[in-house]
């Protein structure tokens, strides 16, 4: 088994989106592992499908827990430092509630502290598995092989087409 480690990929804020596209993509392509330490809560829960939790005092005495699934270890990391996350209804980014408000109330009541997008969130698009959504992609490559083969036969066709009414204007001035 190959693991790759990679450390703060997106340090610099304008690369972020690009960084996650791409790591998102050679982690896919390439079929590997790969271990990622980001600091940045929001980019952190965009790359990960599986999140290791430690808990305790750090140096001192802490364990380190078996990976989980996004939900469930944010879940249990942010109730371990008692903060709660929300979605911003406009772009579903997280966002922290604040101490004591309405809504930390009523999640950490429900011990909901972080939780995904629903579909009431994202409006009719429903949530996709990556074994579905790697399907749609593979559709959408072959959907796009197809097209560039058409193209090309209707280029092909065309050149064709334009070589046959050059021969004949050709030999209509002879």
């Amino acid at each position: 088994m190959f693991v790759r480690l990679v450390s703060l990929p997106c340090a610099d804020n304008l690369s972020c989106p690009f960084s996650v596209s791409l790591f998102q993509r050679f982690i896919l392509h390439a079929k590997k592992t790969a271990f990622i330490m980001e600091h940045d809560f929001i980019m952190a829960t965009y790359l990960a499908d599986k999140v290791i939790v430690y808990t305790g005092v750090p140096a001192v005495d802490c364990t380190c827990n078996a990976p989980q699934s996004l939900l469930t270890g944010m879940n249990s990391f942010l109730a371990d430092i008692k903060t709660t996350f929300r979605r911003d209804p406009t772009n579903h980014r997280p966002r922290i509630n604040k101490e004591n408000s309405l809504k930390d109330r009523e999640q950490k009541a429900a011990r909901t502290y972080f939780y995904l997008d629903t579909d009431d969130e994202l409006g009719d698009e429903p949530l996709q598995t990556k074994a579905d959504k790697k399907k749609k992609d593979k559709a959408a490559a072959a959907d796009a092989k197809d097209m560039a083969r058409e193209t090309k036969k209707m280029q092909d066709a065309e050149k064709a087409e334009a070589a046959r009414l050059a021969k004949e204007d050709a030999e209509d001035g002879k």
